[in-house]
């Protein structure tokens, strides 16, 4: 079988498609080199061949498919080419618009359907419908081989596949559950208050009896059987939760609430015994018959399992802790807290005016009057910022913790308050030379005075005698700094630092010491 009409190029193309162009089956859209091998793909895979049949007993159906497969192949013949580019007759000119390698026959060269641009089989393997006008077309449109570009611009086109909102599902779902779980509380705080009155009605029936205990552990055994319907434990070998074997060394328990066979692992935590004086103060927003059991002399637990106590009591003690009132370390770590967020919204300020005012000088510029005047206002602010910060974690730092917790808490706020104070005091500690008036006194005009003998053989430049006194600043600014250390913590009689601060003055004096002897008569007096 020949199927002479497959493709019918166009003229002016017929000599670069030859050579370069395969052939494609018009149902799959397979590549071959030539019509032979077309063909018998064709009389293989999609049973259009005669060999096995006489043309008398060809049935309606193959003439129809062979009709539809004649159509189709005349309708791509006639698909639009204007977009199509032409190949140039030098070679080496024509590249793949996608990859940029020139194209020849072992990469071949295609058009795409759609754009028209030249690419190689590699990147145009992408098939879309299309109209004979070469225009995407999903319903009546044609299937027909496409760059990328095409392929990912056609409408509809999503990289992650279709999406489907699911948030109503969702929201339902999780309603539906929050809905279970209030139910699930429900029934177990209904549990808890029978338990308790229950037992409480009991105690109260036996407390003069001789045999009081004996006879009041049988009759609560019996009750909470009553209210809860306990899971046969013959038929348990595992924990509910954890999901150990018991034996020997596991015992098996009753959850009094939920009738759950449970463990009573101590690593785990699978169940805990709990005093009922203990439940009936946490859960006090339940209407109980007697509120005050604390008169009476009740010692009984009851053994809950973990989801249980997760349910009924995880939730009242956040709300209790939250009503609680604060405790006063936790009250002055939100004040430094504060301060904190002040602080470091000031000094990005006040380090962008300092550059924008640092950069005027290379440029020769003079600084605007109100950056210098902003400038002195962020560095006020943010060092009395700092000052109260300093004073809050020293108040931290005296406070007497009630518990563990509080200790921890307390040595980590030392340590992290220390750390922050350091690290930014340090952009403040040097005063800006806009600021500092040594920098802008004027020159006053004196009579010409006789150097000193060193100051004859100074050698240093202009811009090192520069860095050398903004070195000596920074120098001045620091020792008066930690002077000031220093006798606040001789005030609070903090020797410790007293020593370590003096031993930084020294080192900060002996460098002072050293740059004035380089500047000579350029230094500061």
């Amino acid at each position: 079988m020949v199927l002479d009409n497959v493709i019918s190029p166009n003229p002016s193309f017929t000599s670069v498609e030859s050579e370069f162009e395969n052939i494609n089956c018009p149902i799959c859209s397979k590549e071959f080199h030539d019509l032979q091998r077309l063909n018998k793909h064709l009389d293989t895979d999609h049973k259009l061949g005669l060999s096995t049949q006489s043309s008398n007993e060809i049935t309606s159906q193959s003439r129809d498919t062979s009709l539809s497969l004649q159509r189709d192949s005349n309708e791509k013949a006639h698909i639009s080419r204007v977009r199509w580019k032409k190949p140039s007759r030098n070679l080496k000119e024509n590249k793949c618009h996608g990859c940029k390698r020139i194209m020849n026959k072992s990469t071949g060269m295609v058009n795409c359907r759609s754009c028209g641009e030249l690419f190689c089989r590699i990147h145009c393997r992408n098939i879309i419908k299309l109209n004979l006008e070469a225009d995407y077309d999903p319903i009546d449109g044609s299937w027909y081989h496409c760059c990328n570009e095409c392929f990912k611009k056609r409408p509809g086109y999503n990289d992650f596949g279709q999406v489907n909102d699911l948030t109503t599902d969702f929201v339902s779902v999780r309603s539906s559950k929050n809905e279970d779980k209030k139910l699930r509380q429900l029934q177990l705080e209904n549990r808890l208050i029978r338990l308790i009155d229950g037992i409480t009605e009991i105690y109260l029936r036996n407390k003069d009896s001789i045999v009081a205990a004996f006879r009041m552990n049988i009759e609560i055994s019996r009750f909470e059987t009553t209210v809860t319907a306990w899971k046969d434990d013959t038929a348990v070998s595992r924990c509910n939760i954890c999901l150990k074997q018991f034996g020997l060394l596991l015992r098996k328990h009753h959850c009094r609430l939920c009738g759950e066979v449970i463990c009573d692992d101590g690593t785990t935590a699978c169940s805990s015994p709990i005093p009922i004086n203990v439940l009936l103060r946490t859960t006090q927003d339940l209407p109980y018959k007697m509120k005050n059991i604390d008169s009476l002399d009740l010692e009984h637990e009851l053994r809950l399992c973990r989801n249980c106590i997760q349910i009924i009591f995880v939730g009242r003690k956040f709300k209790q802790d939250l009503l609680q009132k604060k405790a006063l370390i936790l009250e002055k770590y939100e004040s430094i807290h504060n301060l904190s967020l002040v602080i470091d919204k000031l000094l990005p300020q006040f380090k962008d005016i300092l550059s924008k005012i640092e950069n005027g000088k290379d440029t020769n510029t003079l600084p605007v009057e109100s950056d210098i005047r902003e400038l002195t206002r962020l560095r006020e602010k943010s060092l009395r910022s700092l000052s109260t910060y300093n004073n809050v974690s020293r108040q931290i730092g005296i406070i007497n913790p009630t518990n563990g917790s509080e200790k921890r808490i307390q040595e980590s706020i030392k340590i992290a308050s220390s750390k922050y104070i350091n690290e930014k005091m340090l952009p403040l500690k040097t005063i800006p030379a806009i600021l500092n008036p040594l920098m802008n006194k004027p020159q006053e005009i004196d009579l010409p005075q006789t150097k000193k003998f060193s100051d004859l053989f100074n050698t240093l430049s202009i811009k090192e005698i520069k860095s050398l006194r903004e070195e000596l600043m920074v120098l001045k600014e620091q020792s008066f700094m930690i002077q000031t250390m220093i006798d606040a913590a001789k005030t609070q009689r903090k020797f410790d630092e007293v020593t370590t601060l003096e031993g930084n003055l020294k080192e900060l004096h002996d460098r002072a010491t050293e740059i004035q002897g380089k500047l000579g008569s350029e230094g500061f007096e």
